[in-house]
């Protein structure tokens, strides 16, 4: 005799209860997937944001918001910093390299970064098509932000001041020289200027640019004497790519602002610096000396980030505690469904005992329900986990915490997908004993 056949057959006398234990067994064993999933998601794109850098260095107030907003982008920032202030941070002893950001300004809720290309190498981010910027006004868009703006190679558009989409619109355009490969990071969502183009649409005009684009002009055509005809160089040199010169404006044409050069400082600002040092030992007095000597903040993301994970932990906590009660729910079910249908088996089963079926395979009928029940349970928390993860994701991708890729499958949901035939034959084990140990025979008499 099969089984398995007959173990569903009992089943399907009871498919309600059955599927009301399966239910609560899915939801109790997806909130735990969800937790686990989440909580690996979450943990590995803190890590893969942070990107190398040890230090953000920005305007006095929250540190954490200072991370947030410098490192995720999903927070507003806590102020500027003057330009001669972070040049002197910059120089110190101690730090491999210094990485300038300006922020201020979006485009269809995607934040328009004003830095350089070492910022985009923390990352290893690559073009799928165009060129790097080399002038201002010339930007390079991340994957996601393409895709949801709809901007390509050659589309200009104005920015927005802020981050609300309602906000003013600059007068100047920019226009988009290049399109980032997906990276998986907050890089994908980003769109990446020069930190001078923030300063120009925000009316800030720095001493020492005429200087420094006539010198650039020099480098393809010769020398112009006026902007325009300088930028009217720069387009004619992009229309000959065989001359060799893009990489030589993507690479090497843009100015460190945060070293000393033609360009003043004064009245300068950015939003905040990231740092890298050039040993661990920088670590240890570095972030105090800021904090008590300047007026700015030093902040650190790995001390921030687990600091933010430890406060999203005790929701991460709350939810596994919620679906480990939800699945010790589900237990109890399975164990009054098959509890509650001994009895009406027992005279089926004292059939088949008739028919010659050994003891242990009443038993094993039993257990087999309960495993059966336990695992329809797992598959269905299995898929409500990732679901509800891709869900969640939804809501999470513009706070730089969520996934913009497919939820990876980890090898502790093994675990999970296990949880559920053991639940099942933990649950189905005293009602298959009682059947084991009745005696058969005054039943059949009674009937």
């Amino acid at each position: 005799m099969n089984l398995t056949v007959i173990s569903l057959a009992f089943l399907r006398r009871r498919r309600l209860s059955g599927l009301l234990s399966v239910c609560l067994l899915g939801f109790g064993l997806g909130t735990i997937d969800a937790v686990l999933l989440f909580s690996h998601q979450l943990r590995d794109g803190l890590e893969r944001n942070i990107g190398g850098i040890d230090l953000v260095v920005g305007a006095k107030g929250s540190p954490l918001q200072l991370i947030l907003s410098s490192i995720f982008h999903a927070d507003t920032p806590t102020g500027n910093i003057p330009l001669d202030e972070a040049r002197k941070i910059a120089s110190r002893r101690g730090i491999h390299q210094a990485i300038p950001v300006a922020l201020g300004d979006s485009y269809e809720s995607h934040r328009i970064v004003g830095t350089q290309r070492s910022y985009a190498d923390l990352y290893d981010a690559s073009l799928s098509e165009g060129r790097w910027w080399s002038s201002p006004l010339e930007v390079v868009i991340g994957d996601e932000a393409s895709r949801e703006t709809g901007l390509s190679l050659g589309d200009t558009f104005a920015s927005i001041h802020g981050y609300e989409p309602d906000g003013h619109h600059h007068e100047e355009r920019m226009r988009v020289v290049g399109v980032m490969n997906r990276s998986g990071a907050v890089l994908d969502r980003l769109i990446l200027t020069s930190v001078e183009t923030v300063w120009q649409v925000h009316g800030i005009h720095a001493k020492g640019d005429e200087h420094d684009e006539e010198r650039r002009g020099h480098e393809g055509h010769g020398h112009e004497e006026h902007g325009h005809e300088e930028r009217s160089g720069h387009e004619e040199r992009r229309g000959h790519e065989g001359h060799g010169h893009e990489e030589h404006e993507g690479h090497r044409s843009e100015m460190d602002v945060l070293k000393p050069g033609p360009l003043s400082s004064t009245g300068l600002e950015l939003t905040a610096m990231l740092i890298q040092y050039t040993s661990p030992v920088a670590a240890a007095t570095f972030p105090m000396s800021i904090n008590k000597n300047t007026v700015l903040q030093a902040a650190s993301p790995a001390f921030e980030t687990a600091r933010l994970f430890s406060l999203i932990g005790v929701g991460v906590d709350t939810l596994r505690a919620f679906g480990m009660l939800l699945a010790f729910g589900a237990l109890l079910g399975v164990f009054v469904l098959l509890h509650e249908q001994l009895s009406e088996l027992l005279r089926d089963l004292g059939v088949l005992r008739l028919l010659g079926l050994p003891k242990e395979k009443l038993l094993g009928i039993v257990i087999l329900q309960g495993v059966m029940l336990g695992s329809a349970g797992s598959i269905c928390g299995l898929v409500l986990g990732h679901v509800g993860l891709a869900v969640l994701n939804v809501f999470l991708s513009e706070s730089g915490l969520g996934s913009t890729g497919n939820v990876a499958w980890l090898p502790i949901e093994f675990g999970v997908l296990l949880a559920g035939p053991i639940l099942g034959a933990t649950a189905a084990f005293a009602p298959a004993w009682g059947a084991y140990r009745t005696q058969i025979s005054p039943i059949i008499a009674g009937d």
